[in-house]
């Protein structure tokens, strides 16, 4: 009995010697199964603007064996993730530990995780807490806007179109960028590919006529990329927008038709009769009536006639075919009779080719003889030749007019 409780006593000496000889960690090992891992707000929190999100990791050293601790390590995945360790510290065995990365590394406007020197990419990122195999994960959301670009600028080109300049935006992921002008109306969306070397550009745009002579306002705005997060019509828009005014000279005035050089008429008329153009002494001309210009030629009564109807204030609407004119018929003169010249009768048929005028004898003057000297003279010169020839010749020319009207009143009926 007696040597049945030394050996007992023994036992639990051992136990206990061996337990503050090194096998008390591993006991806590086993025990620690409670690793955690938060982002403020929560799981899947969305942050809408920049700001350095609280992450923190809680993890008990899962240690590989008993006189070695475990590595425990906090990285990040996610768009644009160059750096993904956000902290990591070997713990001691006997103890638990936390990890939280320091609030500038995490500030979303220039993480450490993609180099710190621009904006974090949109889209959704993933916290991991690896206790040497043991792992708990967090994850939260960035659909960021972009900032309002800056240093726009309008230059009007013309009385209808202008160039548009501004800053490029420094987040990474802008898809690009809209220009409105004060009626809300899209003038302009140039991508990203407008940039280059911080500075954009676009243009000359043809913004219309309304704005010449007028001072127009427009604004801008920017556009990037929700990543691997969903959002309306995949990217997000800038809060605000940057606006800049142009004033666009007037519209010159429109270019003053050409004056119509004038051209000479071939066909038409007129109301004061048709004009005449003669070749080879033709004596036809002008007859007082609405046709146009008549041309003869050779010195006869044959030719051509253009003619053009004319309205009563000289407009010619048309003009007829050239119409072939036939030779007037000769005109017979009918003899005259023989007139008493006071000696031989002399006929006046046909005219000869040279009048012959006699010569009158001189009268001497007597007293009181004037009124018989002027009867005498008077009627001498009413049966003299010459007289009878011009009237013949008149009545010749009168008869030549007579057909040239009758001719006339035909050629109006074509």
């Amino acid at each position: 009995m007696r040597s049945r409780r030394l050996t007992q006593v023994l036992v639990a000496g051992g136990v206990s010697a061996l337990a503050i000889g090194g096998f008390a960690p591993t006991v806590a090992s086993a025990a620690s199964n409670n690793d955690s891992v938060t982002v403020a707000g929560g799981s899947s929190y969305t942050y809408t603007f920049n700001q350095s999100p609280s992450i923190q990791a809680t993890a008990q050293p899962n240690c590989a064996t008993f006189s070695s601790p475990g590595q425990v390590t906090l990285s990040l995945s996610g768009p644009g993730v160059t750096n993904p360790t956000l902290a990591s510290h070997k713990g001691d065995c006997s103890k638990a530990l936390t990890l939280s990365p320091s609030s500038s590394s995490v500030n979303t406007a220039h993480p450490a995780w993609d180099g710190g020197s621009s904006p974090a990419n949109n889209g959704v990122y993933t916290v991991t807490l690896n206790n040497q195999g043991r792992t708990k994960t967090a994850s939260f959301t960035l659909l960021i806007p972009p900032a309002k670009p800056s240093g726009f600028t309008v230059t009007p080109d013309s009385a209808s179109s202008a160039t548009f300049s501004w800053s490029a935006n420094r987040e990474p992921d802008i898809t690009g960028y809209e220009i409105t002008n004060s009626g809300g109306s899209v003038v302009a969306d140039p991508t990203y590919q407008a940039c280059s070397g911080g500075s954009c550009t676009t243009g000359p745009m043809n913004l219309g006529s309304s704005v010449a002579g007028h001072t127009e306002r427009y604004s801008i705005t920017a556009f990037r990329s929700c990543g691997n997060a969903s959002c309306s019509a995949g990217q997000v828009a800038s809060t605000s927008s940057a606006n800049a005014s142009g004033t666009f000279p007037a519209a010159p005035p429109p270019s003053p038709s050409p004056t119509p050089t004038p051209t000479k008429s071939t066909s038409g008329g007129n109301n004061s009769g048709g004009a005449s153009n003669t070749t080879g002494g033709s004596h036809h001309g002008g007859g007082g009536s609405n046709l146009g210009t008549l041309h003869t030629s050779n010195g006869d009564h044959n030719g051509s006639v253009n003619l053009g109807n004319a309205d009563p204030g000289g407009q010619v609407s048309h003009n007829l075919a050239p119409a072939a004119v036939n030779a007037l018929p000769p005109v017979a003169a009918p003899p005259l009779p023989a007139v008493g010249t006071g000696g031989a009768q002399e006929s006046l048929g046909a005219p000869p080719s040279k009048i012959q005028y006699p010569k009158a004898p001189l009268l001497a003057p007597k007293a009181n003889s004037a009124p018989k000297t002027l009867y005498r003279d008077f009627k001498k010169g009413l049966s003299a030749p010459p007289l009878w020839r011009g009237i013949a010749a008149a009545a010749v020319l009168l008869l030549i007019a007579v057909h040239l009207r009758a001719w006339v009143a035909r050629t109006e009926a074509f």
